[in-house]
């Protein structure tokens, strides 16, 4: 996970349970954070101080003090949490989980569980659109959902042709890209009329895609 400056960057390390902070300037580590089990994602919001790390196996949401390397606090859930990005203010927690059709909705000061949003099942990446709010959800099945956290419901789907691994959005191209590893393709679709911009084919199974800006 990269901060929204750019300046710090999260890197879950896998077989030592423990997250690190590394400082991009330098490419130096900062400092690290001991987890109690295994992570597989890690997130952050505009809130550089504060990022959340999901340890499905536990079904455990953590948030992370990144200047005092330590866990804030912890919680586990009644669902098993998989992927997760905040709201634009930081306020609020979105998680797709496994085994559910529910997307959840957590309050990021107590990580307790506000809301429950259904949007099916096969939810396997989700982004956030920072100026509208709407949630982008992929899907196994190929589908996106497009959630109004407002209106807690989906409120519209693209069609893809093949499971979706990852999503980014491209805001100065107003822009949606997104991973199908089966196809081996990247698809590039218009966030207003969902049309098709450009595909790129790869020459492996890919599993994640970043915009670089200038920054």
């Amino acid at each position: 996970a990269l901060s929204v400056s750019g300046n710090r960057l999260l890197a879950l390390n896998r077989g030592s349970q423990s997250v690190s902070i590394i400082d991009t300037g330098s490419l130096s580590e900062l400092g690290r954070v001991r987890l109690s089990s295994e992570a597989n994602d890690v997130f952050m919001g505009r809130n550089e101080d504060r990022a959340y790390v999901i340890q499905s196996a536990s079904s455990t949401l953590s948030a992370l003090d990144l200047n005092a390397f330590r866990i804030r606090n912890s919680t586990v859930l009644s669902d098993v949490p998989l992927k997760g990005v905040t709201s634009s203010d930081d306020k609020t927690l979105y998680l797709t989980t496994g085994f559910s059709a529910e997307l959840l909705v957590v309050d990021s000061a107590s990580l307790s569980v506000k809301e429950k949003i259904f949007v099916g099942n096969g939810a396997r990446s989700i982004v956030v659109h920072g100026i509208s709010g709407l949630l982008y959800i992929g899907k196994q099945n190929g589908e996106i959902a497009v959630v109004d956290p407002k209106a807690l419901m989906a409120i519209d789907t693209y069609l893809l042709p093949g499971p979706v691994q990852a999503l980014v959005i491209d805001n100065g191209e107003n822009a949606l890209f997104a991973m199908l590893p089966q196809s081996r393709r990247l698809l590039k679709l218009d966030l207003v009329s969902k049309r098709q911009l450009g595909v790129l084919e790869l020459e492996a199974e890919s599993h994640a895609v970043v915009v670089m800006g200038e920054r």
